[in-house]
């Protein structure tokens, strides 16, 4: 269940990950053109209403920018639930028992793969 609930996170963040993009942009667009507004504004209540929305514009882009950043991409997120599997494969004293038998058995292979290219070279070398 542990992992499901990981896939799923993952698709969440993903799907969030894409909100923050398009939040980023209207905000900074929403930046923008408050600051182009607040340099050509004349009166008193236009440059108040520019100022306002230019620094409500500031705190959005300070939460959203670093948030953006914050958050992995997928491939790095699927990267870090394999390694963490890894790791958790690796820890288990059965896997590590099993790996050491697979080890001899694949060893035990060589060796006679290796003795049988002795034997050829020998014929070779005495033909």
């Amino acid at each position: 269940m542990d992992l499901a609930l990981l896939v799923y996170g993952i698709s969440v963040l993903t799907q969030f990950s894409t909100v923050l993009i398009l939040a980023a942009v209207v905000v900074g667009v929403s930046f923008i053109v408050s600051a182009m507004a607040y340099g050509g504004a004349y009166n008193k209540e236009e440059i108040n209403t520019a100022k306002y929305w230019w620094k409500c514009s500031t705190i959005a882009l300070t939460i959203v920018v670093p948030l953006l950043v914050i958050v992995p991409s997928e491939k790095t997120m699927y990267t870090m639930v394999a390694a963490y599997a890894a790791q958790k494969v690796a820890e288990d004293p059965k896997v590590q028992q099993l790996s050491g038998k697979v080890l001899l058995l694949v060893e035990g292979k060589l060796d006679g793969y290796i003795a049988d290219m002795s034997v050829v070279k020998e014929k070779k070398a005495t033909n």
